[in-house]
């Protein structure tokens, strides 16, 4: 049985069906807040998992603020990955984000999982 039905059932029991009609439930998803303005340095807002490779952030052709997207990643670290990649080429794994000044295992598995490479 149905929530909703359940909460008729329940307003004819108690004798106040009157109370059950004017009774309204939003039933649809809350959308997610798009307001980033109060976000912290270096956190970034939440994202779901990409569900394509085709979704992933390239590491070699990424901007600073698309790298910003993704967990953990605010604005001086998204412009040292893009200054890693001027000073030494093009990723050639997603692995080496890793070296990288401020990216260790734990963000490394926090964002791998958004990340893509191509050569």
């Amino acid at each position: 049985m149905g929530a909703f039905a359940v909460l008729a059932c329940a307003a004819l029991l108690v004798g106040n069906a009157s109370s059950f009609q004017a009774l309204e439930i939003d039933w649809t998803e809350p959308k997610p807040s798009a307001d980033v303005s109060s976000a912290q340095e270096g956190v970034a807002p939440s994202t779901l998992p990409p569900t394509a490779v085709s979704d992933c952030i390239d590491l070699n052709t990424a901007t600073a603020e698309e790298l910003q997207r993704l967990p953990g990643i605010g604005e001086k670290l998204s412009q040292k990955i893009v200054q890693y990649r001027e000073e030494c080429g093009q990723f050639f794994s997603v692995e080496e984000i890793m070296e990288v000044e401020g990216i260790g295992k734990k963000r490394y598995e926090a964002i791998k999982d958004y990340l893509k490479v191509t050569k």
